[in-house]
């Protein structure tokens, strides 16, 4: 939403200051026709240009603002996505070490005794328990 709301305020500033402009541009066209014909005062036409000049400025600092947001912006969509995607691998490895920390049987069947106690280590390939195959139960 607040993105939304940056961006509606650059350009309603930037139209804003483009209307400006182009009202200036007309008054400084019929202000140098009055200034030539000794109308209007020279610090008149001079307080025109000057408001003019600042609009101009105004235009372009508002312009590099927005485009300096917009950069930042890009710069940490980029870095949430990297982010997002080293989570997702992390999360894949997790699961998959969790996976190999699983104790399967060889065959179905029914747990009959268990060997192994809790944070007990065992060697690989050791027997930690023994059980009944599914066709002996039946």
């Amino acid at each position: 939403m607040q993105l939304e709301e940056t961006r509606f305020k650059y350009q309603r500033d930037l139209l804003d200051i483009e209307h400006q402009i182009s009202k200036l541009t007309g008054d400084l066209a019929r202000d140098k026709i009055l200034l030539d014909g000794n109308a209007i005062a020279p610090a008149t036409y001079q307080q025109e240009q000057e408001e003019y000049s600042y609009e101009l400025k105004l235009r372009d600092a508002t312009v590099a603002s927005r485009d300096a947001e917009q950069s930042v912006r890009a710069n940490q969509l980029t870095q949430l996505q990297e982010t997002l995607a080293r989570l997702n691998a992390s999360s894949a490895t997790a699961m998959a070490s969790l996976d190999a920390l699983t104790i399967r049987a060889a065959t179905d069947g029914q747990l009959t005794a268990l060997s192994a106690e809790a944070g007990q280590s065992k060697a690989q390939g050791a027997v930690l328990a023994r059980w009944t195959p599914s066709t002996a139960l039946n």
